[in-house]
């Protein structure tokens, strides 16, 4: 198939009856990761492959195509850093490549593409920071923008349709990749022929599903597919007919985020939430503007989607900007103990979670004798009395700042009279029915100050 020809029927867009949602209000959000950057830390494509490597413990990024064309670059993403690796051996320039992490072998795998002037099938693993191209005997036809994920229920790499060798070819075939082997099955239902579908593991429901894509025809259809058997859901509410659209897991809420994607209207810039077999519309505040042919994954290690780059149609530019989807930036600061004595030492904990960590902490408003840090603990010993209104604030990769006050009292030791040090019960006795409670006072270091 070739890029140029997209599908000819429009795909109305349409405002969802949300009475029938089967999702809430989430506590999940879109972050910009450092956008008051002046440029973006990878150069601006579209239809590049990323997936998290839980093996090396960060997330890869191959290839796509940018203003001058395809592209072979790698790129690791770890804790809101970007760094490209020098590879003398890489997969060839191209776009819309299938790219999964085999979770059974422990490596990411990575099939076919475009490369403006084929179609291509070959199989790439890349493993340790290092690509291995891999020669097996049975491999799927040659292919562009098919959807690939791993099967976690079935244990292996599922690999389902795209755009064949040749004008307006789709694909409907499905492929598991397992051991470095490739072998198709065949169920008995398949959705019909498409390329640029999304499709990612729902590790709640324990299924995998595909949602959209195009062939002549654009497809709002959502599929799951558990035990080699691929299965139609009929939701009462879902995303408009769309390709080229994000789709990955969201730990905070527990169900799938879907984002953007192309119709023949241009791109669109919703948020969509899969959970338990159904659809919800999500409202987020802040949001990437509306693209498709966007990469997104978990990124389990920074714990939050993670999505790059796409196609705006509204300008007809690429961009390189990469967002985060999940938890809200949450700070709570406590004490320990809660309150002291001149000379007595107290520690300040501030725990973060959620945004895009690793977190920077700056603490103001300490009692003195105590030295700001940049770190989440704080142990020192507070010299002068009173109370103080302790303050942190956190930020984080995506430039979020948030913060937690807490009030903290030193306070002057008690006035106990340097005479009187022991005051205790020596009897009880009971005379005519009444309890009397005999005490000693033991006096030490001199008299009383009236007795002086």
């Amino acid at each position: 198939m070739e890029l140029g020809n997209l599908p000819s029927v429009a795909a109305a867009r349409i405002t969802p009856d949300l009475s029938t949602s089967g999702t809430d209000v989430v506590n999940a959000s879109w972050f910009c990761i450092r956008c008051s950057h002046s440029r973006t830390p990878i150069p601006p494509r579209d239809y590049a492959s990323m997936v998290y490597d839980a093996a090396d413990g960060y997330v890869v990024l191959f290839g796509g195509d940018e203003d001058s064309g395809e592209v072979n670059d790698t790129w690791i993403y770890n804790a809101g850093s970007w760094t490209e690796l020098a590879l003398g051996i890489a997969p060839s320039p191209r776009m819309g490549a299938a790219m999964a992490y085999d979770s059974a072998d422990g490596y990411v795998v990575l099939f076919g593409g475009w490369n403006s002037f084929n179609v291509l099938g070959d199989t790439w693993i890349f493993k340790g920071g290092a690509w291995t191209q891999l020669a097996p005997p049975v491999s799927p036809p040659p292919r562009e923008f098919a959807s690939m994920t791993y099967d976690t229920a079935d244990g292996y790499v599922l690999l389902f349709g795209g755009g064949g060798q040749g004008t307006n070819v789709t694909l409907s075939d499905t492929w598991r990749y397992k051991a470095g082997a490739w072998e198709q099955l065949s169920p008995a239902t398949s959705p019909p022929s498409r390329f640029g579908a999304a499709m990612a593991y729902d590790p709640v429901d324990r299924y995998v599903v595909l949602f959209g894509g195009a062939n002549s025809s654009v497809y709002g259809d959502s599929w799951t597919f558990n035990g080699a058997t691929w299965t139609r859901l009929s939701p009462p509410v879902g995303p408009a007919s769309r390709w080229g659209t994000g789709l990955a897991y969201d730990a905070e809420e527990g169900g799938l985020v879907l984002f953007g994607g192309f119709d023949r209207l241009g791109a669109f810039g919703d948020t969509w939430l899969f959970k338990a077999g159904l659809w919800g519309p999500l409202a987020p505040m802040t949001s990437p503007s509306a693209r498709g042919a966007l990469a997104m994954t978990t990124d389990s290690a920074d714990g939050y989607v993670l999505l790059v780059g796409g196609y705006l149609t509204s300008t007809n530019s690429y961009v390189g900007d990469p967002w985060g989807f999940g938890a809200p930036l949450r700070v709570i600061l406590s004490a320990n103990p809660s309150s002291i004595e001149p000379g007595q030492s107290v520690t300040f904990a501030a725990a973060a979670s959620g945004g895009a960590p690793p977190y920077v902490y700056s603490w103001t408003d300490l009692p003195q004798g105590c030295n700001a840090t940049y770190t989440p603990d704080l142990t020192c010993t507070p010299t002068t009395t009173g109370t103080f209104a302790v303050s942190v604030n956190v930020n984080d990769t995506a430039w979020i700042v948030n913060g937690s006050q807490l009030s903290f009292g030193v306070m002057a030791p008690s006035a106990v009279p340097a005479w009187l040090v022991f005051v205790g019960v020596v009897a009880v006795v009971v005379v005519g029915g009444a309890i009397v409670i005999l005490w000693k006072v033991r006096r030490r270091r001199g008299v009383p100050p009236n007795q002086r």
